[in-house]
């Protein structure tokens, strides 16, 4: 196992029939590859510490490269890292997170939950935080932050209520007191009366739009949009830390699953860790703005935007990197070896790399990750 080339990573493509799409299988030109055009994705991680690479695959065009649930020789990222930590992540970066501290996902979303991430210096013995910025492919809706002037108490109660009844809807789903659309209809009458948006900024969030939401405290929500069917389409940059561990909920939407369970809501520790200052608040404290190629700069990660005409070189000072190519065709050149990327697929670099190239004979845009 080389330390000294880059590695195509094998994307884990996440099925969600009732919020994803066929946008990320397209975007990766995937669409004729199997049934992947068909089924529903809500989520590609393309990068975290259960990530595959493909040691033996040199072109994401070619017809063996593929989704990891398919991949058949591939060589899990833990066991790169394994071999020298130091040089396959950075030597701070091995001192700091002891693995691969990140996960980068590509998502497209409809209706995700009243959610919050607690702040890294609040005390917890439940939830981690997660620093988490999300870069935005296409226009999309979104909740951000609790509007100035709401009486606090009364969106705690009002998220209450619903919970009451989304609870009662679903015992009695699962009971077979009620079929499961009468139970829907339900929840939707219930949210249509209790109005929790009311509480919150709704926001429509333009193409290329960068939300940073690292510093936690801070309510946010994919919502939907009547006018777009596509949802909320966006690359996401964050801790590699479980939802279990650090998503705190208030309001799921309303949904009941197929046997009329509900998702777990977490009303009390929502409204403990929410930060109500007014200038927190304002969606703008979250929208970031590119400062030449850095998109974002975060104690945790950072994130640029790389556009290639001809041949570039790269450097890396501190961390491994992670390369997702946005448009076009590029090829990264190490010492060690050669990979060749299209667009939508990712590669890794490990840090012992020190210095690569990047070659494209037309334009091509690439997001760069690493950790200063």
């Amino acid at each position: 196992m080389s330390n000294i080339r880059p590695y195509l990573i094998y994307p884990k493509l996440v099925e969600q029939p009732t919020w994803g799409g066929t946008y990320i299988a397209e975007y990766k030109n995937w669409q004729h590859k199997g049934d992947l055009g068909i089924k529903k994705f809500g989520q590609s991680y393309e990068l975290c510490g259960a990530s595959l690479l493909a040691p033996d695959i040199f072109d994401s065009k070619s017809e063996e490269f593929t989704s990891d649930n398919q991949a058949m020789d591939a060589l899990p990222l833990k066991d790169l890292i394994a071999q020298d930590q130091q040089k396959i992540l950075g030597p701070n970066i091995y001192e700091r997170y002891h693995g691969m501290p990140l996960l980068i996902k590509f998502t497209q979303a409809l209706g995700n939950s009243f959610q919050l991430h607690r702040k890294p210096a609040a005390d917890s013995c439940r939830w981690k935080p997660k620093a988490e910025s999300w870069y935005y492919f296409e226009p999309g809706r979104i909740t951000l932050g609790i509007k100035k002037g709401i009486e606090v108490s009364s969106y705690k109660a009002c998220c209450k209520r619903i919970e009451k009844t989304m609870l009662a809807l679903s015992e009695n789903v699962r009971k077979g007191t009620i079929p499961l659309e009468q139970a829907r209809v339900g929840a939707k009458e219930i949210i249509q009366k209790e109005n929790p948006r009311q509480y919150v900024n709704v926001l429509d969030v333009p193409k290329d739009a960068l939300i940073d939401l690292s510093g936690g405290g801070l309510h946010h929500s994919w919502e939907e949009d009547p006018t777009s069917t596509l949802g909320n389409i966006l690359y996401e940059v964050q801790q590699d830390v479980t939802d279990d561990d650090t998503t705190i909920r208030s309001f799921d939407q309303g949904k009941l699953k197929e046997d009329g369970s509900i998702r777990a809501i977490h009303i009390d520790d929502y409204f403990r860790y929410l930060d109500v200052g007014d200038s927190r608040n304002d969606p703008e404290h979250a929208f970031m703005y590119p400062k030449g190629t850095m998109l974002l700069s975060t104690p945790y990660y950072s994130l640029d935007l790389l556009e290639i005409f001809g041949n570039q070189t790269v450097s890396l000072r501190t961390s491994f990197q992670h390369l997702f190519l946005k448009e076009g065709s590029l090829e990264v050149l190490t010492a060690g070896g050669s990979v060749t990327m299209s667009k939508g697929h990712s590669c890794f670099i490990p840090f012992a790399v020190q210095s690569y190239e990047l070659r494209s004979a037309n334009k091509a845009v690439v997001l760069k990750t690493y950790i200063d």
